[in-house]
């Protein structure tokens, strides 16, 4: 005599029939084939007998919040939601609590979710063609952002993973930055497009978008400081229209965020200058070369300082402090590496 086994709770039986027979432990009665397979899930009593085999014992997976199953078929078959399922099929299972899988299902492995923030978020990309758990199609390869306004943890379907956590980038009022290949209402990257983003504001990138050159602080200018700039585009600069290659100085006292159509050249700062100081000052467009003397003098977008070369020998009496010019009154040729001038 054999004492009979008892299978516990959250357990199970995988048995399999060794020949053709009528299974009338359960209700309705189920025809055994052959080979057949299935589970006998606890709590209950085994009961032997000859047209079975006992294969092994196995516990049930638990699904704790924040955690799912990635379960595949081993053959054609139907799972326990009633969804049928093909060989080599994968699939997730959320639902808490313990799960049992069926005598031709596998458990590939446990999933934990991916918690979104305020301030984290991720890239998603679809690995074939389906529909997203919000109902929305996705292609192959296409990528998207996800966040806690979507939904608040994520568990990746089998036909998408995440390729990046990203954090939230955050401007100051006193801050820019330029996105390179936006992303317009559509979800559809604009490639070779920029848009300007200007703080206070807070934003997650999408996929496929890059911070030119990383966030900027606003360009503050005193009342002694220009900015000179290019256009790079035709566009309208507030009503007045620049073309491309167009170049212009904006001076202060202001503060200044330029376009996207814009490229930063230089900075000019005023030159003061004294009464018995000068400076020599270069057209860049007409070439013409004048002397500025006695004022101060901030050099406009088509001029920069003008070095005078002097023959060696009047260099010579200069540095010997000897005024080379016959009338006493005009400036000396007096030059040095910022431009200046003086006069006797």
């Amino acid at each position: 005599m054999l004492k009979l086994s008892v299978v516990k709770q959250d357990h199970a039986y995988r048995l399999t029939a060794l020949e053709d027979f009528v299974d009338d432990s359960v209700e309705p009665n189920i025809e055994r084939r052959a080979g057949d397979e299935w589970f006998l899930e606890g709590p209950c009593t085994y009961y032997p007998r000859k047209e079975v085999d006992f294969v092994d014992s196995l516990a049930a997976s638990i699904i704790a919040p924040g955690h799912a199953l990635r379960v595949k078929a081993l053959r054609n078959m139907t799972d326990k939601q009633g969804t049928e399922r093909v060989a080599g099929e994968e699939w997730i299972v959320r639902q808490i609590g313990t799960y049992m899988p069926g005598p031709y299902e596998q458990i590939v492995k446990s999933m934990k979710a991916s918690v979104l923030t305020d301030t984290r978020a991720v890239h998603m990309r679809a690995l074939d063609n389906f529909t997203d758990i919000n109902g929305k199609e996705r292609q192959t390869g296409e990528e998207w952002l996800v966040t806690k306004a979507d939904i608040p943890q994520i568990i990746p379907e089998v036909h998408e993973e995440i390729t990046q956590v990203v954090q939230i980038t955050t401007l100051s009022s006193r801050e820019y930055c330029v996105i390179e290949n936006y992303v317009d209402e559509s979800g559809t990257n604009q490639l070779g497009k920029k848009v300007l983003r200007r703080g206070e504001c807070s934003f997650f990138l999408h996929p496929g978008e890059i911070i030119e050159q990383g966030v900027k602080s606003i360009h503050v200018l005193s009342d002694d400081l220009g900015l000179v700039l290019q256009a790079i585009e035709d566009f309208d600069d507030n009503g007045t229209e620049r073309k491309a290659g167009d170049k212009w100085m904006i001076r202060g006292p202001c503060d200044y965020v330029p376009p996207v159509e814009v490229k930063r050249l230089k900075y000019h700062r005023s030159i003061p200058l004294d009464r018995n100081e000068g400076i020599y000052v270069r057209d860049t467009k007409t070439g013409h070369v004048k002397a500025i003397v006695g004022e101060t003098y901030m050099l406009s977008e088509n001029e920069e300082l003008w070095e005078k070369h002097l023959r060696p020998e009047i260099q010579t009496m200069l540095d010997d402090n000897k005024d080379p010019s016959a009338n006493r009154n005009q400036y000396r040729y007096a030059c040095v590496s910022c431009g200046r001038i003086t006069r006797s």
